[in-house]
This record gives C-alpha cells, structure tokens and sequence, in this order.
C-alpha cells in the first residue's frame, strides 16, 4: 500500500553502525506522518541479496490530515467494537450498605462480519469510606482491565489473521 507521496521524517534519531556487510541503525525513533516508530532497530544486511529485519513499536495517529494516506490500509477492514463496563453489590453490611463490589469490562470484536470474539475482565474489591479513593481505585482498575483486554485482543488479532 502506498502511504505517502513525499517522506518527510521530523524528529528523527538514531545510532548507527556499518561494516561490508551490514547496516544497523539502533535506537531509532521517527515521526512520519502521524506514525511514530520508536524503541526500534532496523538491521540491513547484504549478501547475494540485500536482507532487511526491524523491531519497532509503533504508535499510529490517524486524523484528517493524513486520513486519505491511510485510506487504503482502512478501507479492507470492517471492525465493529463494542464494551460495556458493569458494576454489581456483592455483599453488604447489616444497615443494607455495600461491603464489597464486581467490577466487570466486556468488549466485543466483530471483523468484517466474519470474526467475533468478546472479551471479559471480572474483580472483585472492597467498599471504602474514603468515596475519593474508591473512584481512584475503580479507575485504576478500570484501566488495568481495559490494557489486559487490549494485550488479549492483539494476541488474538495476530494469530486470526
């Protein structure tokens, strides 16, 4: 897929190291066009033929400037994403007042009609007095959740494709 007509890489650095043989700039990090490759190395070697191997990470920010670049890359997948978030009284005390909650995150993933999968996530915690601290804790679990989901969803992505 073509992605850009003219490559402009701000923000760009490296280190590099050569000999007859091979290239390998390590360290690399590049800004290109709302895509950020980072923590990356790219090792170039020549022998009867020219072998190349990377290892980023990769973060893309797709928005309306670049949208079209990205288009075609878009454009062959249908994904539909669904969550839901749900929160429960497990337990409680003899004035009828919560001692303990289940927290539950369920995402459903649909690709091009084909392929689904959900997802889940359950805790369970304890009720607190300090109502500040019980919404910090219910975030952080949230989010703790939600990159597990993530990390499971990508694994998923990687050995259904």
């Amino acid at each position: 897929a073509k992605l850009s007509n003219n490559l402009f890489l701000a923000d760009t650095s490296f280190n590099f190291f050569f000999d007859k043989s091979d290239l390998i700039l390590t360290n690399t990090k590049t800004k290109l066009n709302g895509m950020e490759l980072k923590e990356g190395n790219l090792y170039i070697a020549k022998d009867k033929l020219i072998t190349l191997k990377s290892e980023f990470s990769t973060d893309l920010s797709i928005n309306q400037e670049n949208l079209k670049d990205y288009s075609s890359l878009i454009k062959k997948f249908n994904i539909y994403v669904n969550s839901k978030t749900t929160k429960a009284t497990i337990t409680k005390d003899k004035k009828g007042n919560p001692t303990q909650f289940s927290m539950g995150i369920s995402i459903t993933l649909k690709i091009n009609n084909e392929i689904e999968k959900t997802f889940l996530e359950n805790s369970t915690y304890n009720n607190s007095e300090d109502k500040f601290d019980l919404r910090k804790y219910e975030d952080n679990l949230i989010q703790n959740m939600t990159e597990t989901i993530f990390s499971e969803m990508i694994l998923f992505l990687q050995t259904n494709s």
